[in-house]
């Protein structure tokens, strides 16, 4: 059998199988094709059924919340009327096919309205959708489940009732019927063993086609096809073993994201059926295929015997008694035509000539034979390592006994190899200079030269004296190399010991980095090595011989040191520790140092070894962090006292909205004469302080709304510059310098003159006897290692300006505290603690930082940094006060905050204007659904419960296009601002506002 495969007539049959192998390479390829688009094609069609039950069902999710949150604002669910809610559910189950069941639960968790009604009281405590709309005031769905009162399966959904105080006083909960996912998936025309199912996230089927009953209510959740579509959140197509244990083609996808329902979607074709047709032409093609092939190989295996086959199998036989040394062997074959006749009579005349040969041959081998001999013995008699080298390829031809015993190798061994791997164990040939080669020199120059080498016996390393000597040919041409080797490794040996112990000395001292000295038993200087002479700036030539003490501040640290550290080496051996020495010139440089006893054999101590190592970067990394963690805990204990101080600030906002807007509407129906009339006038003065004092909090807690410009802070002073010199007095000078091509920075004009100012008083209390007010601007750049050294800092470009002054300073305790707001070291009554802290929230809000640096009697300096933009200027627009106009628009006033909102309603329609109103998202939403006129305005308050007023509006936009916008708030939000800067195109009014100023803001965003 061995014998066939390399027959020919095996190779006619393999080419007969190539030449079909194209047409087998085709029909698999089609049949694969084929294959993939016909799964291509039903992946489509799963993917497109698949979507569609998704959209179908999310769609069904939200007329559920929608017709939730209507039902939640009806007055009789609000009343919890039994008997009205009995008979609005029955019509809503008749009405809604897809309705189980629907009901009322109060918030601890009995029901108080269900129908159908249960047969005994049931408690929904603990159910998944009950406990989600309680705690999120929203809309949520459950998870399946079996109905307690009906017994089907069912999905529950529930939407919370709030009272007028937005608090949650019960729930109303539908069950959603899960038959309708049934009914769905039968109207779905699959394929024979298809089948659609819906799972929850814990693998529980809630449909299942064909065959529900079977199916609905297991957990499959082992299933590998439902381990996978658990773990997806998007569609997927794949194969995989289906809940049945059948192979199927599987799509599926997640439904109801939205609203998180957790339900994934999948429809599943057993594979056998996707492929089937094309798995059957695939088939009957190759059947076809292989027939022919047969049929090929019957032909190809009667033809090639006789027209072949038996003519080569007599010219091998004939061969084969050739080589066997039968040199009569002849073909026989007539002389023909034909390849195979001409191929046997060529053969039959080589096999004469071959016999001649044979004859003459024998006589030179004889010959041959007796001279190698001869030279063999004389050759293996010399007592030097002699090697014949191949100059082509340095290779060894052949050695020497004496060569043999030098490598350690047997001849067999040697022969063949490269010289340079025998003796040098390289890898490539030697390389001039680096490794000279007596063999290279006789090539190249003619030169007989001897060098030394390393030679290797067995895993012994040698050391010899090598020369080379020619072979010629013919020609005079160089064509091998006599190689002799003479071993000196004795002497190389004791030689390379020496300098071995010398180096390795010298390159441990010189190596290191640390300073070493040597020092004798009087701490004289024996020697130092490059490390000591680069750290402290000294020559050997200048230490060596000399005391110690020259590394020292004094000659009372130099003894002391003494003292205190040699009786510890003469004791232990050594002495670690860390102090100061001087460098050359003069500076101090911190070390850690190791002072460590030499001893003679007998343990006697002969002098000592000193290692110094530079500490400098060490210590002031240790200073740089002990300085951030102090910056961070600032930070963070100003972060805090901001949040406290934005809530505070946003509550109060509120009562001074009352306390201000009802004063005003009282004071228009009071005669100044009238004795109570002043009193209000008072109230109305003492509020706009504490708005004052609320609006610094919400400028320290960054709370606040920006009017950002794109300025130079040059302008900015210049225009201060009369104001600044009647707030500091004539006895204090102003020196200004600004730096000419200053970088713009985009902040509020108002607040930044704000900061100038509170900074210039500050200076100005704290020089009472008169002083100098330096303000300075500057172009700075804050690099890497500087935002290293302050946390709060990025790296970038950066307007600098600067307060200094020349007062009282300023101790660390009260530096610390400085921008806490309502920390003040003035006497009681002269002043409220809120004006630095004013100070840090602007810089803060605005993008920049604040440094403050001062000693007691050196005075402060105030360093602001502000972002540099490159932005042009924008010119300060000056308002104009004009006479507020009323007007009889409607608006609708969404507040949650009821005080506040009757107080706008009442100031608005003082104006003329039509108001209506609203506490919150929900029912705002169900009064512009009922209103059938105009909406002109939405005054809105942007910070409610539940549904945001920038929610809302979104919404409410949807069902009056033409209402136009305007936001209320105590302090800045996210939701219509980002860091205190307004979205383009918002209107805001900050509370507290006054009557004037929310009529005049109203006016002008109608108008707009």
């Amino acid at each position: 059998m061995h014998r066939f495969f390399f027959s020919l007539r095996f190779r006619l049959i393999s080419l007969v199988f190539l030449a079909l192998l194209p047409a087998l390479v085709l029909t698999i390829y089609t049949g694969l094709e084929e294959r993939r688009m016909a799964g291509a094609q039903v992946e489509q069609m799963l993917q497109k059924m698949t979507r569609l039950i998704s959209i179908e069902y999310d769609q069904i999710l939200e007329r559920s919340e929608q017709l939730l949150i209507i039902l939640a604002q009806l007055q009789l669910i609000q009343d919890f009327d039994q008997k009205k809610c009995q008979a609005l559910f029955i019509n809503l189950l008749k009405k809604f096919r897809g309705f189980d069941c629907i009901g009322i639960i109060s918030t601890d968790g009995n029901m108080i309205c269900h129908t159908p009604s249960p047969k005994e009281p049931i408690s929904f405590a603990g159910q998944s959708s009950f406990e989600r709309a309680v705690q999120t005031r929203g809309f949520a769905n459950g998870h399946y489940q079996i109905c307690p009162i009906t017994k089907r399966a069912y999905l529950p959904l529930a939407y919370p009732v709030l009272d007028e105080r937005r608090e949650v006083k019960g729930v109303i909960s539908v069950g959603l019927d899960l038959l309708w996912l049934n009914q769905l998936a039968s109207e779905v025309q699959l394929p024979e063993g298809s089948m659609l199912f819906v799972i929850d996230q814990n693998g529980t089927i809630l449909a299942h086609y064909p065959d529900p009953q079977k199916w609905v209510g297991r957990s499959v959740r082992q299933a590998p096809i439902v381990k996978t579509m658990l773990t997806l959140q998007k569609e997927d197509t794949r194969e995989a073993l289906g809940i049945d244990g059948v192979m199927h083609l599987h799509s599926s996808t997640p439904v109801g994201r939205k609203y998180e329902a957790g339900l994934h979607v999948a429809i599943g074709i057993p594979k056998k059926v996707v492929f089937s047709k094309v798995d059957f032409i695939f088939r009957r093609n190759l059947i076809l295929l292989g027939i022919v092939t047969a049929l090929a190989f019957v032909a190809a295996w009667f033809f090639g015997d006789s027209l072949i086959l038996r003519k080569v199998n007599v010219l091998l036989a004939t061969t084969n008694r050739l080589a066997r040394g039968d040199s009569g062997a002849r073909t026989g074959l007539p002389l023909g035509k034909g390849e195979i006749d001409q191929l046997a009579n060529s053969f039959d005349r080589m096999a004469e000539r071959l016999e001649q040969y044979e004859a003459n041959h024998r006589e030179r081998i004889e010959e041959e034979r007796r001279l190698r001999e001869f030279v063999e013995i004389v050759f293996n008699s010399m007592h030097e390592s002699i090697s014949v080298i191949d100059v082509k390829d340095f290779r060894v031809i052949d050695a020497n006994q004496a060569y043999l015993n030098e490598v350690g190798l047997k001849k067999e061994e040697v022969i063949g190899e490269h010289c340079y791997e025998l003796t040098h164990r390289s890898p490539v040939p030697c390389t001039p200079p680096d490794h000279p080669c007596p063999i290279l020199d006789l090539i190249k120059n003619g030169k007989y030269s001897v060098y030394e080498h390393i030679h290797y016996r067995k895993n012994e390393k040698r050391y010899v004296e090598v020369s080379a000597s020619p072979i010629m040919d013919k020609g005079g041409q160089i064509v091998q190399v006599v190689h002799t080797t003479r071993d000196i490794t004795e002497r190389k040996l004791a030689e390379e010991a020496l300098r071995a112990s010398e180096e390795k000395y010298r390159t441990l001292i010189e190596s290191s980095i640390d300073a070493i000295l040597m020092l004798d038993t009087e701490r004289r200087i024996i020697s130092c090595n490059q490390g000591f002479c680069n750290l402290f700036g000294y020559s050997r030539n200048e230490v060596e011989g000399r005391s110690a003490r020259l590394l020292y501040a004094s000659d009372e640290s130099y003894r002391s040191f003494g003292e205190m550290v040699y009786p510890i080496v003469r004791e232990e051996g050594f002495f670690r520790g860390e102090r100061e020495f001087v460098r050359k010139d003069g500076s101090k440089i911190p070390v850690e140092t190791i002072t460590s006893a030499i001893k003679s054999p007998d343990g006697k101590i002969t002098g000592y070894v000193n290692i110094s190592r530079d500490i400098t970067e060490r210590k002031k990394a240790e200073k740089e962090m002990a300085s951030l963690q102090e910056q961070l805990r600032q930070s963070q204990k100003m972060e805090a006292i901001g949040q406290l101080a934005g809530g505070v600030a946003h509550d109060f906002n509120n009562l001074l909205t009352v306390i201000k807007g009802t004063c005003q509407l009282s004071l228009l129906d009071l005669h100044e004469n009238d004795p109570i009339y002043e009193s209000l006038k008072e109230i109305e003065r003492s509020a706009e302080r504490a708005a004052g004092l609320t609006r610094q909090l919400l400028a320290f807690s960054r709370k606040q709304i920006l009017e950002v410009q794109v300025l130079d802070l040059n302008q900015v002073i210049q225009r201060l510059d009369k104001m600044l010199h009647r707030i500091i007095g004539e006895d204090i000078g102003l020196v200004t310098f600004f730096a000419e091509e200053l970088g713009r920075v985009k902040a509020d004009p108002g607040q930044m003159e704000q900061v100038i100012i509170n900074l210039s008083v500050n200076a100005r209390d704290a020089m009472p006897k008169g002083g100098k007010l330096t303000i300075e601007t500057a172009n700075v750049e804050l690099d890497e290692a500087y935002a290293k050294r302050h946390i709060a800092v990025k790296p970038g470009f950066y307007v600098m300006l600067s307060i200094s002054d020349t007062g009282v300073g300023m101790p660390p305790e009260v530096k610390e505290r400085l921008f806490e707001p309502f920390f003040t070291t003035k006497e009681m009554g002269k002043g409220t603690g809120l004006g630095l802290s004013t100070v840090y929230g602007i810089v803060k809000q605005s993008g920049g930082n604040i440094w403050v640096y001062s000693e007691p009697g050196q005075g402060t300096t105030f360093k602001i940094y502000l972002p540099r933009v490159d932005e042009p200027l924008e010119e300060r627009k000056e308002e104009v006060i004009q006479e507020v106009t009323k007007g009889d628009e409607t608006i609708l006033v969404v507040e949650d905050e009821e005080t506040v909102r009757k107080l706008a309603v009442r100031l608005l329609k003082k104006q003329g204007y039509q108001v209506l109103e609203a506490p919150d998202g929900g029912q705002a939403f169900i009064l512009c659904e009922k209103y059938e006129g105009s909406i002109h305005l939405i005054l809105s308050d942007v910070v409610m419960p539940g549904m945001s007023g920038r929610e809302l509006v979104e919404r409410l936009q949807k069902i009056h296009p033409e209402a136009k916008i305007l936001y209320m708030s105590g302090y800045t939000d996210n939701v219509i601002a980002h860091h205190g800067i307004l979205e383009k195109g918002i209107e805001f009014i900050s509370k507290p506002f006054t009557l004037e100023s929310l009529a005049r803001k109203v006016r002008e965003v109608l108008d707009s």
